[in-house]
């Protein structure tokens, strides 16, 4: 399986709708109807009903050979993953994030895992292989590796080799305090694709009380020594807080000044160890204030801004034809895995109650198909609030991690939203 992936640039899997084929090229999973598959499979397109339906099977053809698509004879020529479609959802989940350690060099105020020094379990290397080789089988091939802190992992940059030979594209989210030039140019060697590097202020002061004395220096280093070593992307990985969510304007000019490639937001949750600091936890007009402020500012730039999609009203499509029930990706196309490898339908949701199973002792194949955990994800009902809001379509009713850290249930209206009450 292995071998057989690692040569092409494409790779397709089976879905409910027609087929998936992720490219390797851009990281990038390409959906395509039932009849686009029977093209990729005979070689030949219905016969057109009419000049124009003629006119778009021309284009389709021209384009998937000009993608490398297809052969000369108008096939597929590239493997496709054994899965099998289900009804209604995905075979397997598009992305997979990684809790690779619970260890942490910081103790963040606000992190979701509690990640801590004395934080011990983490996957063994032949157990993140086995990891890698479920992926494969699935057909995920985009990983996002986080902890604690994916460089106090012994086998890291093993494991981002093993990912590599796989064909898998990785992200890595660090504090950014680890980083020497030696790793950052190791790093070439990977699929790595980018980096996201967490500073929770634009200066020291405001930083540093989240993240721990003189870490904003540290961050700083670290980012300094990726851009000087390090091909890939860089990101700011901003948590955004009570301290520091009026710095939205000071985070863009800190990114800029450091050269990186753009900037990730992400809203404070009451998860872990964040429930004992009130005095960072947002309300929803901060943050719905800070994203306007977010979206202001990077309407006239060149930098990459990444939000909460389901927090973008009226600007995104969540289903984009991949999955047709409320909520968000979490269960639907992105699932996570603990240190431990249990498997849940996000990382903010590493609690007993959202347990899917190990993938470990099972598989990922099985687990998606078969937990209880899961399905419930999938069919959660809307409620009336969201029935009757013309923005449903969009944010398919927002974070379900958000409602239930939040206190309320998998179906309930996001705490954050302003759409009919």
């Amino acid at each position: 399986m292995r071998a057989a992936h690692v040569s092409h640039r494409y790779v397709a899997r089976r879905e409910f709708f027609g087929a998936l084929i992720y490219d390797s090229k851009t990281g990038v999973y390409l959906p395509f109807d039932a009849d686009a598959v029977e093209f990729f499979e005979s070689g030949k397109l219905p016969r057109p009903k009419s000049e124009t339906k003629h006119k778009s099977h021309v284009a389709f053809v021209e384009s998937c050979r000009s993608r490398g698509l297809i052969d000369g004879d108008n096939r597929f020529p590239h493997p496709w993953v054994d899965t099998v479609p289900r009804l209604g959802y995905l075979s397997a989940p598009t992305k997979l994030s990684l809790n690779i350690t619970s260890q942490c060099n910081l103790r963040c105020k606000h992190c979701y895992l509690a990640a801590a020094p004395e934080m011990t379990t983490a996957l063994t290397y032949i157990q993140a292989l086995e990891l890698l080789e479920q992926m494969v089988a699935n057909g995920i091939f985009l990983l996002s590796i986080k902890g604690g802190e994916p460089f106090v992992h012994k086998d890291l940059l093993r494991v981002l080799a093993a990912a590599t030979e796989r064909n898998i594209r990785v992200s890595l989210v660090t504090n950014g305090t680890r980083i020497t030039a030696t790793t950052a140019r190791a790093l070439n060697d990977t699929s790595v694709a980018y980096l996201s590097v967490s500073l929770d202020g634009a200066d020291p002061a405001s930083n540093d009380l989240v993240r721990g004395r003189g870490t904003f220096a540290r961050v700083v280093r670290g980012i300094d020594l990726l851009k000087r070593h390090f091909r890939g992307a860089v990101y700011l990985n901003i948590t955004l807080n009570q301290l520091n969510v009026g710095q939205v304007p000071a985070m863009f000019r800190l990114a800029e000044d450091l050269g990186c490639d753009g900037l990730r937001f992400r809203p404070i949750l009451p998860a872990r160890r964040a429930v004992q600091e009130q005095q960072l936890l947002l309300t929803g007009e901060l943050y719905r204030q800070a994203v306007r402020d977010i979206l202001a500012i990077s309407a006239s730039t060149q930098t990459t801004v990444e939000v909460f999609e389901a927090d973008i009203a009226g600007q995104c499509n969540f289903t984009s034809g991949l999955y047709t029930t409320p909520g968000c990706a979490a269960a639907n196309t992105y699932a996570h895995v603990s240190s431990t490898g249990e498997l849940y339908p996000c990382e903010y949701l590493e609690m007993p109650e959202f347990r899917a199973g190990n993938v470990l002792a099972s598989t990922i194949g099985v687990l998606w198909e078969k937990s209880e955990v899961l399905r419930r994800f999938r069919r959660v009902p809307a409620n009336e609030q969201c029935n009757a809001c013309n923005r449903y379509k969009q944010c398919r009713g927002g974070c379900r991690a958000r409602v239930v850290l939040h206190g309320d249930d998998l179906h309930a209206r996001d705490p954050w939203c302003t759409g009919p009450a």
